[in-house]
């Protein structure tokens, strides 16, 4: 029922973008209008989106961001007059964002680049160190005894 819907969702989206695109062709540019404008808004996507994963897998969120709700996974706006500049996001406001920007006058041009890159390494995982002093880890001897002993009743004899 929920990928129907999200299907029909898709469809009729398709659809209106599809009729919009068949609009009739702009009027001749006048010779005496206005020069053209400095900005332009180049494309932003956005959309709603929601993650239903099966399995609580380390490896699906590792290296992204898989958020629920209203999303921008990409937009960019550029412009020329006194100055140059392209500004592209893709994932805004995301742990895994990627920023771009570019200004440029003349023979100066300055370009920053900004990329979060999420490395998550497990669900809730847990460590067997303890903080023995300030910054030093340690396994308790209470546990490393229980771990021994286990091993040693287990029969294994190679870890003796």
């Amino acid at each position: 029922m929920r990928r129907t819907s999200s299907l029909l969702a898709c469809s009729a989206l398709f659809a209106a973008s599809v009729a919009l695109a068949q609009t009739a062709s702009p009027p001749a540019a006048d010779p005496v209008a206005a020069p053209p404008s400095v900005f332009t808004l180049g494309r932003i996507d956005f959309g709603l989106q929601a993650a239903d994963a099966d399995t609580d897998s380390s490896k699906f969120r590792e290296y992204r961001d898989v958020p629920n709700g209203v999303v921008v996974p990409f937009f960019r706006i550029f412009g020329e007059g006194k100055y140059r500049f392209d500004l592209y996001a893709q994932n805004v406001r995301q742990d895994d964002a990627r920023y771009r920007l570019l200004v440029e006058r003349g023979p100066l041009r300055v370009e920053a680049e900004y990329d979060k890159i999420p490395h998550r390494l497990g669900n809730n995982g847990r460590t067997l160190l303890e903080e023995a002093a300030r910054g030093v880890l340690a396994v308790s001897d209470t546990l490393q005894q229980a771990h021994q002993s286990a091993i040693a009743f287990s029969g294994n004899r190679r870890f003796e």
